[in-house]
């Protein structure tokens, strides 16, 4: 559930967010619906980066992917829809693709 949802306001909820992005450089959004999806904020501010979604699987392991993503993004790395999957702690990887333009 949002943290709106669970009794914080409009402007704590922005706060919070700015505060990640600020430290982080991004954060993440994870919005629950069937499928889940997950999606960054600040990539683009921070790293001239495009922001990442990523679709299914539980909140806490796409967060850790998302961020696997985003450290090599720190690196200097560059993904599009083009991209080549992208092997993560030896044990996954991630695959790149086009989000419809509707979202």
């Amino acid at each position: 559930m949002c943290i709106i949802c669970d009794g914080f306001s409009h402007e704590e909820a922005l706060t919070g967010e700015f505060v990640r992005i600020a430290v982080n450089g991004f954060t993440m959004v994870g919005i629950e619906a069937e499928p889940p999806w997950t999606y960054t904020i600040g990539l683009v501010r921070s790293f001239d980066h495009p922001e990442l979604v990523m679709t299914g699987g539980a909140m806490g392991d796409v967060a850790d992917l998302l961020t696997g993503v985003v450290d090599h993004i720190r690196d200097g790395d560059r993904f599009d829809a083009d991209s080549p999957p992208l092997a993560l702690c030896g044990c996954t990887s991630v695959a790149f693709g086009p989000v419809h333009p509707e979202h």
